[in-house]
């Protein structure tokens, strides 16, 4: 797998969990995501400890908060034991055009909404690669 490179590693939700998050925060922008709460960034530290990532297993993620602007629309969520500090884990449910999805962390920087309600989605532990490609096993030393 020549120049295949690890980009990020997520919980990527299931349909279920997407139509879910969608019916409770609809988009309301023209680019939706609801795909992924992204727990380390190849170029984040500190670095994630990929021994206890538990790859290719559901998990639940609870939702705790929703933020929205013109911008975009994301949900906060609690982060899962093994990850890396994050300010504001997430998914971005949407984003206007030309909006980049890590505008997500500005604008929850900037404020959002608690919710009281238990609100919990389920998605596949994996890791997208610079191809696009999600992979659900761990990555390999070629990576």
């Amino acid at each position: 797998m020549k120049n295949l490179k690890l980009l990020y590693v997520g919980v990527f939700l299931t349909e279920d969990s997407k139509t879910k998050l969608l019916e409770m925060s609809p988009s309301g922008h023209e680019n939706v995501h609801a795909h992924h709460y992204t727990v380390w960034f190849y170029r984040d530290e500190p670095k994630l400890d990929f021994d206890s990532v538990p790859w290719g297993k559901i998990v639940d993620l609870k939702v705790t908060a929703f933020a929205a602007d013109a911008k975009a629309t994301a949900a906060r969520v609690e982060p899962v034991s093994w990850a890396p500090p994050r300010a504001h884990p997430h998914i971005t449910i949407s984003t206007d055009e030309g909006i980049k999805p890590f505008y997500s962390n500005t604008m929850l920087d900037a404020g959002m909404t608690e919710i009281e309600a238990d609100f919990t989605l389920r998605g596949r532990v994996g890791w997208l690669s610079n191809k696009g490609a999600l992979y659900f096993e761990p990555p390999q030393d070629w990576c």
